[in-house]
């Protein structure tokens, strides 16, 4: 536990874009407690804003999305996969005007991918331990437990999915057949309340390659999203 601990704070710990939740500290007290320390935000998370407003309005699904990539463009660029991106990790921050500022939280399933750092990918999670929410996880981490940047791609492209209509894209009664479903079931369509403004069939298409089984079939990198 300690060594995952320490890594993964010290992982977190060197990002620093405005769009990412900052850790200020972390470390161990003298009696054995563990502890991290990050900036206050006062806002709602967007599955707290969905779940309050129902889905969201096009374009400001596509900036929240935007402020998304730019976080885990830094992150993948410093050789971290978050592997748990979800709702429930965006948070929309409160503001004197309408825009949402977006921060990413809880880089706590982080991974080190990049080559000689395998050290680090393996002190953060034990070997066979299946890692991350499966709502939002890509079609690899459910089968293969792998993970990578295009895998944080996939589970960008089930919370713009969720932002804009309401619900996931896959849901089941139990872990398992929410996993298979990734595997193995086509994206549903998009189903946009009646009383919402359609989605722009690029914006639907962005987010279906995000969702591609493969991951070579999707965005290769957050530059490209």
């Amino acid at each position: 536990f300690r060594q995952r601990f320490l890594v993964e704070a010290a992982l977190t710990a060197k990002l620093t874009h405005p769009n990412t939740i900052t850790v200020i500290d972390y470390g161990c007290t003298p009696n054995g407690i563990f502890y991290i320390a990050m900036e206050y935000l006062d806002g709602r998370t967007l599955d707290q804003v969905v779940q309050d407003e129902g889905p969201l309005e096009w374009r400001r699904v596509l900036t929240i999305g935007q402020q998304v990539c730019r976080s885990l463009k830094e992150a993948h660029n410093l050789g971290v996969v978050h592997r748990d991106l979800k709702p429930a990790n965006v948070m929309l921050l409160h503001a004197d005007d309408d825009t949402d500022q977006v921060k990413v939280l809880d880089f706590g399933l982080v991974k080190s991918f990049v080559v000689g750092q395998e050290l680090e990918g393996r002190a953060v999670t034990e070997q066979g331990m299946l890692m991350g929410s499966p709502p939002y996880m890509a079609p690899e981490q459910g089968e293969k437990n792998h993970a990578d940047p295009r895998s944080d791609i996939y589970s960008l492209g089930t919370v713009l999915y969720e932002a804009l209509t309401g619900a996931p894209p896959f849901t089941g009664k139990n872990p398992m057949e929410v996993i298979l479903k990734h595997v193995h079931q086509a994206v549903p369509p998009m189903r946009i309340p009646a009383t919402g403004e359609a989605v722009p069939p690029e914006m639907e298409a962005l987010v279906v390659r995000c969702l591609a089984k493969s991951p070579m079939d999707r965005f290769q990198s957050m530059d490209e999203v």
